[in-house]
């Protein structure tokens, strides 16, 4: 049974950030995520995150009004082809985080969105075949 993507849909959760909050350079004021939801014709759905403190509205715009057209009738399963589309076709918006964070947003959400259909663990999909692994994180 092949699934279409028949909606795009992006939404922005924030929150002010605790008083003290900051970097090196600034103060943060908010810190937030862009969800993306990607749903195939066949009603199931794909999600994926991207972080912002500013700039959650452009993310969604250039997702919505750029993406979007693009997504829709698509594969999910051809997440390297659209990867590959999207790259080229943004690069005059940037390589930085405005167009790649919105691009690992929508990436995300069509692995998961492969991993719902085949009902397989993201690291199956990618060819793993360990169930625990060491995590790094910083921030």
């Amino acid at each position: 049974m092949s699934h279409k993507i028949s909606k795009i849909e992006v939404h922005l959760v924030s929150l002010p950030a605790a008083a003290g909050l900051a970097d090196a350079t600034r103060k943060v004021e908010s810190v937030g995520y862009t969800v993306v939801r990607i749903t195939t014709d066949q009603g199931l759905e794909g999600f994926g995150l991207t972080y912002h403190e500013v700039g959650g509205e452009a993310t969604k715009a250039l997702i919505l009004n750029n993406f979007a057209p693009k997504l829709l009738n698509s594969d999910p399963f051809a997440t390297e082809v659209l990867w590959e589309q999207f790259f080229h076709y943004l690069r005059g918006v940037g390589r930085k985080w405005l167009t790649f964070g919105a691009l690992s947003a929508v990436d995300t959400a069509l692995w998961d969105l492969k991993g719902k259909i085949t009902g397989l663990p993201l690291f199956r999909l990618l060819g793993g075949t360990k169930t625990a692994v060491p995590v790094y994180a910083s921030g």
